[in-house]
This record gives C-alpha cells, structure tokens and sequence, in this order.
C-alpha cells in the first residue's frame, strides 16, 4: 500500500513499478482517470507488453485507487 498527495502521483507510481519490472502498460488512447470523491474507489487492468522484445506479455497490471477522506489517495497494484 502506497499513499500520494495526488491522483496523477498515484498512476505515475504504477508506471515506474511496470517499467522497473521489464514492461510498459498498453494505456487505451481514450484513457484517463476519472475524478475521485472521498471514499471511493477506482479499479484498473491493463494488458502490458515486454520492453526488450515489443511482444505483448501474458500478464497484466491490475491497480485500485481510493481516495481517502483527507484528501490523499491509496494505491494497491499488483502484476499477475
């Protein structure tokens, strides 16, 4: 579990953790994350693709994003 200050903190730490692992996350083009209100939650998957190869990999990223009632967000991600 990982706290941020903001929406775009939290979806840019998923990023790095994807690309520190070897692999990119294959985002829609009409992708984006829609406004939270304290006390929800928002979940994600996303196929994701190899960064030495190009080929698409048979895991994806799988991320949930709640924003709590002072402001700050939670994240929770995993690759399977």
């Amino acid at each position: 579990m990982n706290y941020f200050k903001t929406l775009n903190g939290a979806i840019h730490e998923v990023e790095n953790y994807t690309q520190q692992k070897g692999y990119k996350i294959l985002f829609p083009d009409h992708f984006w994350v829609e406004h939270l209100y304290p006390g929800n939650t928002s979940k994600y998957s996303f196929p994701i693709k190899i960064l030495k190869t190009g080929n698409i990999a048979k895991k994806w990223i799988h991320f949930q994003i709640y924003r709590m009632d002072s402001g700050s967000y939670e994240l929770n991600y995993y690759l399977n």
